[in-house]
């Protein structure tokens, strides 16, 4: 396996990018960013010569990938987040394998729902941008847009056919998001890390149609726009030390409408909606720890200086202790 430029394809692929011949190989470099996965080599004698390269915004992992010959890429198990696969050069036959299938060329692809298990097929010149992101963090982006909690489960169409002017702005946001996992700029810094995948997931949600499309078109562009970017920068700075007054001041509000602005639109004051963020978090990273994660320092880093009221909050917002959570995450990823 080689990771310098000049041994990399002609597809784009930056200088980190990982190849290798040997299909069990690729198999492994996959599932450490996307997913586990089986490849079947297709028709003809031409060797395997996999490319990948891949980098995480927020909760959304990106990566941009291809194979160098005809191949079959089958889930192993159903998926858990939700995937979105865009055909950058060549072309795929996708299928979801609970109904959805499609034929996309450069510009195409599908959106994966959890429960699904994916079976592609791609040309030998197939470049595919892959992402995957929980679930939970689609629907913050729903209730935001929507100004509240929504109360159905986003759901979208299986075949992703960017149309019209949202969907000229989604692959222009997939240009720039391809163009970060090559060569980071942007995403080097925290706070606009977050906003990649903000602008990312918005996107996604304007140009895709799903079952809450006609609710988000209907609020209209101004509809809690305020009220919503303070949201994103708490979103983006989950950590920073917010008040009610920091952040009234960030949007320009007075404290009182940004208070009546928050319980009109999201249901809940300011502070109580910083928690959530927080809260939610710290749990992605303490479901997703690396050998030296302590709850101690996740909760410290997304802002809960006092561990016991942390706890508490956590124990009431999930169902159980952070330790509990930690512990489930350490031993699922030992078994």
């Amino acid at each position: 396996m080689t990771t310098s430029r000049e041994n990399a394809p002609d597809a784009g692929f930056g200088p980190r990018a990982q190849r290798t011949c040997d299909p069990r190989q690729a198999e492994q470099l996959v599932a450490r960013l996307l997913v586990d996965h089986r490849i079947e080599l297709m028709g003809g004698e031409r060797l395997l010569d996999a490319h990948l390269e891949g980098t995480r915004f927020g909760d959304l992992t990106a990566t941009r990938l291809g194979y160098g010959r005809p191949v079959k890429v089958v889930c192993q198990e159903p998926l858990v987040e939700m995937h979105v696969r865009f055909v950058l050069a060549g072309s795929a036959t996708l299928a979801d394998g609970i109904g959805g299938r499609t034929e996309a060329r450069a510009g195409q692809g599908a959106v994966y729902m959890p429960g699904s298990r994916p079976c592609n097929v791609l040309s030998a010149d197939c470049v595919v941008l892959a992402m995957r992101v929980p679930q939970h963090r689609v629907e913050v982006e729903v209730a935001s847009l929507l100004g509240g909690r929504s109360p159905v489960p986003v759901h979208f169409d299986f075949a992703l056919r960017p149309a019209g002017g949202a969907g000229q702005r989604l692959v222009q946001v997939l240009d720039l998001l391809q163009a970060e996992v090559a060569e980071p700029v942007l995403g080097r810094m925290d706070s606009l890390d977050r906003h990649l995948e903000t602008l990312t997931l918005q996107a996604l949600l304007a140009a895709q149609p799903h079952n809450h499309s006609a609710a988000i078109h209907a609020q209209g562009p101004a509809m809690g726009s305020v009220v919503r970017r303070a949201a994103e920068l708490v979103r983006a700075e989950p950590g920073r030390a917010w008040s009610t007054g920091g952040l009234a001041a960030e949007v320009h509000l007075s404290v009182r409408a940004l208070q009546e602005g928050f319980s009109r639109e999201l249901g809940v004051a300011p502070m109580p909606y910083v928690r959530q963020v927080r809260l939610q978090r710290v749990r992605d990273a303490l479901a997703h720890p690396t050998e030296a994660t302590t709850v101690g320092a996740v909760a410290a880093r997304f802002g809960f200086a006092h561990l016991g009221r942390f706890a508490g909050h956590y124990l009431e917002r999930f169902g159980e202790l952070p330790s509990v959570t930690l512990s489930r995450a350490r031993e699922e990823r030992a078994g």
